[in-house]
């Protein structure tokens, strides 16, 4: 019974990790380029709305938050990034967004 009790705990605690995000970086993952602009993590959130303003330009809110964050979608194809956000949405699985400092540009999204 103890044992289960633990097993339960350790449950209940990667399930709040998982909720919120919390992600460990790989030891083998590469380093950013020197001429890469730093990355600021934005957050772990499952969004509300998802809507593309223009042909590059996507626009997210989430219910946490006030107001909108939009984004330019520059690096890989605008259908690519609004399909992977309507699924996470769909899912209500947080979407983890990665902006470059003093930019709106994607640099990742997980």
């Amino acid at each position: 019974m103890k044992k289960l009790h633990i097993h339960l705990w350790l449950w209940s605690l990667l399930s709040v990790m998982i909720l919120l995000g919390v992600s460990c970086r790989k030891k083998n993952d590469p380093a950013p380029a020197k001429e890469t602009r730093e990355v600021i993590f934005l957050g772990s959130f499952v969004p509300d709305t998802i809507a593309l303003e223009k042909e590059n330009v996507v626009v997210i809110s989430f219910k946490n938050c006030k107001g909108m964050f939009k984004f330019i979608l520059a690096r890989v194809s605008s259908n690519m990034y609004m399909s992977f956000l309507k699924h996470a949405r769909k899912s209500a699985r947080p979407v983890k967004i990665y902006i470059y400092k003093g930019s709106t540009d994607i640099a990742d999204i997980k």
